[in-house]
């Protein structure tokens, strides 16, 4: 006989130790099956435990009145059961936009972030409704990512987030034994549409890619996930093996790491490899952004020659020293932009007629605002290093010619890139990088002047009216 979701929840319940009578318990409520099968189980169990249950809910302003119609909804459960319900908003599109992250990492950072603050304040731990097949979704996601190892762990009972106990009680259980306990309950739930769209990366793995995997086996959501669990016990293990030839091989400083290059190449190969990582995640702060490449790259400069050196995350740079590389901020690293011209977007003033305006003694900069058609199209799709054509409805506000700022980042055909890691896997010298006019809006990069445009403000078979920008004179000696 099929296990139900109630004997998973049951099983978690009489093991674990995280709450006990009067302890306060923030959920996270969606809205939707799994969340709301949660609050339930949780709601029960409260009953005869004696701790608190305390719903939040995330209205991530995507969906417009769908999404209020979901708050709505979770309000009137929580009013139902008569629990509290603490309601938080944002307007992820927007914040998406203005951070470079994707709409599915921004929302799933902002709502944590209201678990997390509403935990803290009645001390309590936060209870997620993640499944077994959310978790080898998670796995799957991470190793097409080129994760390392804790990536390919998943998602565990229990966690940590900012400070606060994570709990998972449904980790062990599947989506089918939560749909089969509404059905039986006769529990209502909120759809959500965006669930089914596929452009996200986790749909994408969800609908398209383990459909497939259960042809193959009914079972491969439960193999990943035990598999899981098994690369969890190795990755703890390595980890006591890791801190410990960390503790051998590098010292820290104030502003920098710094590791032993000769005492590093005695170790076994996988330890270096996860000791480099663990040293650029102790100078940059965060262990975000570091990936494989970073390590290979900084295990190579560890047989380089003295001066040499390479970028890293975090506007890190590493240095090779005759016995050490030195981890440490990049202190030629741009903090304050210099702007060569503002250069104002008036539509009657620039459509069909070029406007000239000079930037400096050799320097000028041509502007046209001009229609496009099918028959002209292709026209504006021609590449030309000094000048482009871009869809003019995708820019926000004026222009400015300046040069790169700490942080800039550029959207380009294999995804976002900061204008620090182009230059770098550009090969493009120090000391010209600092020359490089870059053009922007009020928004984003628009164009690395003589070598990339930004792939999102290029023209498309959508695009109504062309902005076509040429820079001339004083900057021939940039051209690739």
């Amino acid at each position: 006989m099929e296990t139900r979701i109630e004997e998973v929840f049951d099983r978690w319940a009489n093991e674990q130790r995280e709450i006990g009578r009067g302890d306060n318990v923030v959920i996270g409520v969606s809205g939707g099956p799994d969340s709301l099968c949660l609050l339930f189980l949780l709601y029960q169990y409260s009953k005869r435990v004696g701790f608190n249950v305390i719903a939040v809910h995330f209205n991530h302003k995507i969906r417009g009145a769908a999404s209020d119609e979901d708050e709505a909804f979770v309000k009137e459960v929580c009013d139902y059961l008569r629990i509290k319900c603490i309601i938080a908003r944002a307007d992820i599109p927007a914040l998406a936009k203005k951070t470079g992250l994707s709409v599915e990492e921004t929302g799933r950072i902002m709502r944590y972030k209201a678990f997390a603050k509403a935990a803290q304040s009645v001390g309590g731990v936060i209870a997620v409704a993640h499944h077994q097949d959310d978790n080898a979704e998670t796995v799957l996601m991470n190793l097409i990512r080129g994760s390392n190892l804790k990536g390919l762990t998943g998602m565990h009972e229990y966690g940590e987030l900012e400070g606060c106990r994570v709990i998972r009680p449904l980790i062990k259980g599947t989506h089918a034994q939560i749909m089969e306990f509404l059905d039986a309950n006769q529990l209502r739930y909120m759809d959500d549409e965006t669930n089914q769209d596929v452009t996200y990366a986790r749909n994408r793995i969800r609908h398209n890619v383990m459909p497939e995997l259960n042809l193959i086996n009914v079972k491969a959501a439960e193999h990943i996930a035990d598999v899981a669990e098994e690369l969890a016990q190795v990755e703890e293990f390595l980890g006591t093996l890791t801190e410990e030839a960390y503790t051998s091989v590098v010292s820290e400083k104030e502003s920098e790491v710094i590791v032993n290059t000769y005492k590093l190449l005695q170790l076994d190969p996988l330890i270096q490899r996860r000791v480099l990582y663990l040293a650029i995640g102790r100078a940059q702060g965060t262990v975000k952004d570091i990936s494989r490449v970073h390590v290979d790259e900084l295990l190579g400069l560890c047989r380089k020659q003295t001066g040499k050196q390479i970028d890293l995350p975090g506007e890190l740079v590493a240095v090779k020293n005759y016995y050490d590389i030195s981890i440490r901020p990049d202190v030629e690293a741009e903090e304050v932009q210099e702007v060569i011209a503002e250069i104002p977007l008036d539509m009657e003033e620039l459509f069909q007629q070029t406007k000239v305006i000079p930037v400096s003694d050799d320097m000028t900069i041509s502007l046209l605002v001009t229609q496009v058609n099918d028959e002209n199209r292709d026209v504006f799709l021609e590449k030309n290093e000094y000048t482009k054509a871009f869809d003019y409805d995708t820019i926000s506000g004026n222009l400015v010619l300046g040069r790169k700022v700490s942080g800039d980042v550029i959207s380009l055909k294999e995804g976002r890139k900061t204008l620090k890691k182009f230059f770098t896997d550009e090969k493009i010298p120090q000391d010209l990088r600092k020359e490089i006019p870059v053009l922007k809006d009020e928004r984003n990069v628009l164009w690395i002047i003589g070598y990339r445009m930004a792939e999102d403000h290029k023209i498309t078979k959508d695009t109504k009216l062309a902005l076509l920008v040429r820079i001339s004179g004083g900057i021939d000696e940039y051209e690739n």
